[in-house]
């Protein structure tokens, strides 16, 4: 199963949606507006940059909801919330992956020089690590 970017699930607890880019002669400026994208208050901010294009993060689910943005160059998102499995490529900076608590996700793939911003509902001292899928947190809707 693979994600359009049109809001619709991916699986459940997880949506790629689109966000705001504005270009003109001087560049592009890109609007995140988590408000409009999650329901929650973000707790924390980071990014993540691989050391290779073989580099694999993640591999896990944890207790955060999560939304993920390719700030420059691309990744592909393995997703799997314990009865469904998907695949999305990041590599769009007008696409954000929504991903609820308890969905497994791994990184991989990254393109050359990506960049990877994750907006986080928890601050990392408040975030359980799970290495399975944990569909109980699912948070849809």
């Amino acid at each position: 199963m693979s994600c359009n970017g049109s809001g619709t699930p991916c699986i459940s607890g997880a949506e790629l949606r689109r966000v705001e880019i504005y270009r003109d002669g001087r560049g592009e400026l890109g609007v995140l507006d988590l408000g409009a994208v999650a329901s929650w208050q973000v707790k924390r901010l980071f990014y993540i940059r691989a050391a290779s294009s073989e580099t694999v993060r993640a591999e896990h689910a944890v207790s955060a909801n999560q939304v993920i943005l390719a700030l420059s160059g691309g990744v592909t998102v393995d997703l799997d919330n314990g009865s469904q499995r998907a695949t999305v490529s990041l590599s769009d900076a007008a696409a954000v992956l929504v991903v609820s608590a308890g969905v497994w996700l791994r990184l991989r793939g990254f393109q050359p020089d990506t960049v990877l911003l994750v907006a986080s509902s928890l601050s990392y001292a408040e975030t359980t690590y799970y290495d399975q899928p944990r569909p109980e947190l699912l948070q849809t809707g």
